[in-house]
C-alpha cells in the first residue's frame, strides 16, 4: 500500500513533466482583473497564507514548522525529514481517509497518542475484542486511545450491530463508541470558529453518527447510568455541527454528509429543542446553508423535501419561493438535469405571499468562496518557476489544498492561463468527484487524448463523455 505522502510526490513530478512540454500563453492575465474586484477575505488569508516556495529540502523543513500542508509536502519530496512529533501530527491532521491513516501507523510507533488516533481512524482493531461489561466501560478512561481501548471499540462495534444482543447492551455499546470518538475529536485541540482539518472531519462523522443514534435509542428505552451522557451528547452534537458550519463541505465523505443533515434535523425536533433551548439552537446556520449543502452533495430530492416541509413551519421562510431558490442553486451548480424532478416535487404556488422576498443568505462571515480560492491558487501557480524544486513544492501544496474543493478545481479548469496544469487537475478532480455532471463536463475536453488501454476503461471514458455533453 502506497502512502498518501508518496502519492503527493508523484503528482508533483507529473506536474513538472507537463509544464516542461506546455508553453504558457503570454496574454493579458484575467486573474488580476477578477482579484481586483473582490474584497479581501480574512478566512481566505487564514486558509491560504502568503505562499513561499522552497528551493531545497532545508528550506522546506523550516517552512513545515507551523504548516500542515508543508509537512505533508516535506514527507513526499524529502523522505526521512519529517520525523519529529510536530511534523507527524500535522501530517496526520491532513489525513482524510482510513486508508491514508493506516499508512501512517508504522511511522507513529514512537508516538503512542498519535498512533492510537491513527488506528482508531483506520479501524485497525488487530487486538482481540475485549469481552467485558459495558456497565464498567462507561466510566473507563478512553483517551489516549490505547490497544485496550481499541479492543473495547472492536467489541462495541460487534455488540451494537448484533441483532441477538439485548437492547440495553446495544445502547451501551453506542454510548461507548460515542464517548470514544467525541473525546478523540476534542483531543485534537480544535479552536472555536476555525475550520476542521480533514482528519478531524473523518472522526467527526463517526462521532455524530454514534452520538445521535445513542440519543435516539436511549430516548426509546432508558438505561440506568446513561442519563448524564445523554444530556451531554446533545450539547456535543450541537457543538460539532456548529464547528462544521465554518468548514468547507463540498468534498465531505458520505458518512459526514449524511450525519450533518441528520443531526440538524434531530436538533430541530421538539424534544431536543425544548431541552437545549431556543438560544442554543439559534447558533445553527439558517436554512439557506442547509439548502446549499444538500445541493452540493447531490441530495436534490432531500432538498426539495426539506423545502416543502420547512416552508409552512418556519416563519423566516414565509413569503419565500423555495422552488425558485432551489432552481437557482441547481443552475449555479450546473445541475440543470434535476430541474424536472424539482418541478414535480415543488409545484408553483398561487399564494400571493410567495415570491415576495428572497431567501435570507447563509452566514458566510468565515466561508471561503470557490472563486476567491481559485484566484489565490491561480496566482500561486502562475508565479511558480518553470522547473525545479520550487515548482514541485508549489504544485504539491496547491493540490493538497484543493483536495477538499472540487468546486475550485472546476473553476481553475476554465482558466486558459493554467493550461499547463489542466491535465493534472482533471485527474485530481475525477479522483475526487466521479458522479456530478459538472465535474465530468470540466474533465472531458481532453478525454480522447490519452485513452485507457483497458477496453472496459475505454468504454467508460466514452460513456462519461457522452453523459456529460447530453442536454436535458
Amino acid at each position: 500500500m502506497r502512502s498518501a505522502a508518496l502519492l503527493v510526490a508523484a503528482w508533483a513530478l507529473i506536474g513538472t513533466a507537463v509544464a516542461c512540454e506546455t508553453h504558457r500563453p503570454q496574454v493579458t492575465d484575467p486573474i488580476e482583473v477578477v482579484a481586483a474586484a473582490e474584497a479581501p477575505n480574512d478566512a481566505l488569508r487564514q486558509a491560504l497564507p502568503s505562499f513561499i516556495a522552497a528551493d531545497s529540502c532545508d528550506d522546506l523543513v523550516r517552512l513545515a514548522h507551523g504548516s500542515d500542508v508543508n509537512s505533508v509536502v516535506l514527507a513526499g519530496l524529502c523522505p526521512g525529514q519529517a520525523r519529529d512529533p510536530e511534523s507527524l501530527r500535522r501530517r496526520l491532521m491532513q489525513t482524510s481517509s482510513p486508508r491514508a491513516a493506516h499508512a501512517l501507523i508504522a511511522e507513529l510507533n514512537g508516538h503512542p497518542e498519535l498512533r492510537g488516533l491513527a488506528k482508531l481512524a483506520a479501524l485497525d482493531l488487530s487486538a482481540p475484542p475485549a469481552r467485558t461489561s459495558f456497565s464498567n466501560a462507561q466510566h473507563a478512561l478512553v483517551y489516549p486511545v490505547t490497544d485496550e481501548v481499541l479492543a473495547q471499540v472492536g467489541f462495541a462495534l460487534f455488540s451494537q450491530a448484533d441483532d441477538y444482543a439485548p437492547l440495553e447492551t446495544r445502547i451501551r455499546a453506542r454510548a461507548y463508541l460515542s464517548r470514544v470518538h467525541i473525546q478523540a475529536v476534542q483531543a485534537l485541540g480544535i479552536a472555536n470558529g476555525h475550520a476542521l482539518s480533514p482528519f478531524a472531519r473523518l472522526l467527526t462523522g463517526r462521532a455524530l453518527h454514534y452520538a445521535r443514534s445513542f440519543c435516539v435509542m436511549y430516548w426509546q428505552q432508558r438505561v440506568s447510568g446513561l442519563r448524564t451522557q445523554f444530556n451531554a451528547s446533545e450539547l456535543q452534537i450541537l457543538d460539532l455541527v456548529i464547528d462544521l458550519q465554518k468548514t468547507p463541505y463540498v468534498a465531505d465523505d458520505g458518512l459526514l454528509a449524511v450525519e450533518v443533515q441528520r443531526s440538524r434535523e434531530y436538533l430541530q425536533r421538539p424534544g431536543p429543542r425544548s431541552r437545549l433551548g431556543e438560544r442554543a439552537l439559534a447558533r445553527l446556520a439558517p436554512f439557506a446553508y442547509e439548502l446549499d449543502r444538500l445541493v452540493a452533495h447531490g441530495f436534490v430530492d432531500l432538498a426539495a423535501h426539506r423545502s416543502a416541509k420547512a416552508s409552512p413551519t418556519n416563519p423566516a421562510l414565509w413569503g419565500v419561493d423555495l422552488r425558485q431558490e432551489l432552481t437557482r442553486r441547481l443552475l449555479d451548480a450546473d445541475m440543470h438535469e434535476y430541474q424536472q424532478r424539482v418541478d414535480l416535487r415543488l409545484p408553483t404556488s398561487s399564494s400571493p405571499l410567495v415570491a415576495s422576498r428572497s431567501l435570507p443568505p447563509a452566514d458566510e462571515s468565515q466561508a471561503i468562496g470557490a472563486q476567491e480560492m481559485a484566484v489565490a491558487i491561480a496566482r500561486r501557480l502562475r508565479a511558480a518557476p518553470l522547473s525545479g524544486f520550487a515548482r514541485r513544492h508549489a504544485l504539491a501544496a496547491s493540490l493538497i489544498e484543493l483536495r477538499q474543493r472540487p468546486d475550485t478545481l472546476r473553476i481553475l479548469l476554465k482558466m486558459e492561463h493554467l493550461a499547463a496544469f489542466h491535465p493534472l487537475m482533471r485527474a485530481e478532480l475525477l479522483s475526487r468527484d466521479t458522479r456530478s455532471l459538472a465535474s465530468l463536463r470540466a474533465s472531458t475536453p481532453d478525454i480522447q487524448e490519452d485513452l485507457p488501454r483497458d477496453d472496459a476503461e475505454t468504454r467508460q471514458a466514452f460513456a462519461l463523455a457522452a453523459r456529460s455533453t447530453k442536454t436535458p
